[in-house]
């Protein structure tokens, strides 16, 4: 089911225009990308679980923060959300329906999994991660133990062979603009600085990505993972992505990936 809220169909022309630029580059069957499938027709309401804690008003001096948004704002050495207090207790939206994978309202790169998901998630290399037990009811009191989940495994950039990959300049609304060559992460990071420089003629823009590539040396080794600074698009392997569609786990969106590769595919007969 396709909204017809005046944002998404902005966001559906962007998709388009993006899938355009990739139209002719080869799927990397080794490497797929993922996301919380976000379809209303599989997962109703979305997100489905709210935690119901309000965001309290910061220009009342009199109120005092909630304790479970202030645990939700603490970090730990690793850069993930702190639930070690306990997860704030949630609730499936009342047009939102059960699946193994589930969005809330709390941390954004956060994923609910079911006792199934979480259990297949365990067999497979997930390097650093961090899960806390949470529960869900829906609005007949039915209750269900969920694993409040944080997969990202933020690759170092270092890992890119960035004279091998192909970039691009993306303007403030996210259309593709000029290729540019970007020799190094430290060349990466320079241009992006001019970008985010109030005044500056590339404020706004960012850099995109049109192939990257690994180190030879550098498979990412983890069966889940992200790009550190360059990208905030989830990764997985072929072996999870399989066994994910083996046991049919729900409300998760594999989309074929054409941008990042462990070799050359253009390289790579037939």
């Amino acid at each position: 089911m396709t909204s017809d809220h005046p944002l998404d169909r902005i966001a559906n022309q962007l998709i388009t225009q993006g899938a355009r630029l990739f139209a002719e580059q080869r799927n990397c069957s080794e490497i797929w990308e993922l996301s919380l499938d976000d379809d209303r027709d599989v997962v109703g309401e979305f997100p489905q679980c709210r935690s119901g804690i309000e965001i309290p008003d910061f220009s009342d001096k009199t109120r005092l923060l909630p304790v479970d948004v202030a645990d939700a704002r603490q970090y730990d050495a690793c850069g993930f959300p702190d639930y070690s207090r306990g997860v704030p207790s949630l609730r499936l939206q009342p047009y939102s329906k059960w699946t193994d994978a589930m969005k809330s309202d709390l941390a954004m790169d956060g994923i609910l999994l079911s006792e199934t998901a979480w259990s297949l998630f365990q067999q497979h290399n997930l390097g650093i991660f961090r899960v806390y037990p949470a529960r869900i009811c829906d609005k007949s009191g039915n209750e269900k133990q969920y694993q409040f989940a944080f997969l990202r495994n933020e690759l170092s950039p270092y890992v890119v062979d960035f004279a091998r990959s192909e970039f691009f300049i993306s303007d403030i609304l996210g259309l593709p603009g000029e290729q540019i060559i970007v020799s190094s992460f430290e060349e990466w990071l320079e241009l992006d600085n001019k970008m985010n420089q109030r005044g500056s003629l590339e404020y706004g823009s960012s850099i995109n990505y049109k192939k990257l590539f690994f180190q030879r040396a550098d498979a990412p080794g983890y069966d889940i993972f992200s790009f550190k600074k360059l990208s905030c698009t989830l990764y997985i392997t072929e072996k999870l992505k399989n066994a994910i569609e083996l046991f049919r786990i729900s409300g998760l969106k594999i989309n074929p990936n054409q941008r990042v590769y462990l070799s050359d595919p253009d390289a790579t007969s037939d």
